[in-house]
């Protein structure tokens, strides 16, 4: 892949969604959030170009980037990447999102990530209790589309202090730029 291609004509289309029979691209009609490379489809290329970028290898356009900003926080970083694969995987189905969508680790929906959350989603994934989608989707703190201990872990060290924030993402993904 070389730097960034002209920028075709279209409009922007606000949102967009997947459907689980198109988990390795979704088409769609004009440029779309999440359309990074402007070809018409959002896919695991868009996500690259993202990480290409953030790992300094290629500039991107003012019209790439608010396409890249699929979080919208006006950041480009990880979890903008992150997003889109899951998007073209068939995991999330709504592009673009708020950082209120992201997973926070409050499994038990009370307000507060704490010990409680972790033992919630341990007994889960120990098939002792069901989680609602509300709970499952609050559990995914790794953001990679499953549910494991891995997230356990995770809610485990944000409450111990060891992590910052939650969703967390691989450490090369931690860059991040604000968008021009």
């Amino acid at each position: 892949m070389e730097g960034p291609s002209p920028e075709p004509s279209g409009t922007a289309t606000p949102y967009i969604s997947s459907t689980p029979e198109m988990t390795a691209t979704a088409t769609v009609l004009s440029l779309s959030i999440g359309d990074v490379n402007g070809d018409g489809q959002i896919t695991y290329l868009d996500a690259e170009w993202i990480r290409e970028y953030l790992a300094g290898q290629h500039p991107l356009t003012l019209p790439q980037k608010e396409r890249a900003n699929v979080v919208a926080d006006y950041l480009i970083d990880g979890f903008d990447a992150q997003a889109i694969d899951l998007f073209t995987n068939g995991k999330l189905g709504l592009l673009p999102l708020s950082l209120y969508e992201l997973p926070s680790g409050d499994v038990n929906k009370d307000g507060l990530v704490t010990q409680q959350d972790a033992v919630k989603l341990s007994r889960f994934l120990a098939a002792l209790e069901d989680l609602s989608p509300a709970e499952e989707a609050e559990a995914d703190v790794v953001w990679d589309g499953d549910i494991d201990l891995d997230d356990v872990n995770d809610i485990i060290s944000y409450v111990e202090g060891d992590l910052y924030h939650l969703p967390v993402l691989p450490e090369d993904s931690q860059i991040s730029h604000e968008v021009e």
